[in-house]
């Protein structure tokens, strides 16, 4: 199950469509917010297996929108325009939960 579903993603967006492209950016996100706390996150319950794992939370969640917000906007290749970099307040969220040096 994904952390972030794609009604929420697409209310985060304000957009109405283009559900099969948004679960890519939400998809990315994810990922991307996993590399960089350099654990796993789940749903529910983190497997027994998984000792580093976490479960996700409203902070997590709320960093991993910014994420995808950040993602979605800046989708197009650019050229002539300067790159942003993913925003600080996403990260921020995201840096309690951090271990070790993550991506």
């Amino acid at each position: 199950m994904p952390l972030i579903t794609i009604d929420a993603a697409r209310k985060h967006l304000r957009i109405d469509d283009e559900t099969d492209e948004i679960q890519v950016y939400i998809n990315a996100a994810e990922e991307y917010a996993q590399q960089f706390l350099n654990r796993r996150v789940h749903e529910l319950t983190v497997p027994v297996e998984d000792e580093t794992g976490i479960v996700v939370n409203d902070l997590i969640r709320a960093g991993i929108l910014l994420i995808l917000g950040h993602l979605y906007l800046n989708r197009e290749t650019v050229t002539d325009v300067t790159v942003n970099e993913v925003p600080m307040g996403a990260l921020h969220l995201l840096q309690p939960y951090r271990i070790d040096m993550g991506v």
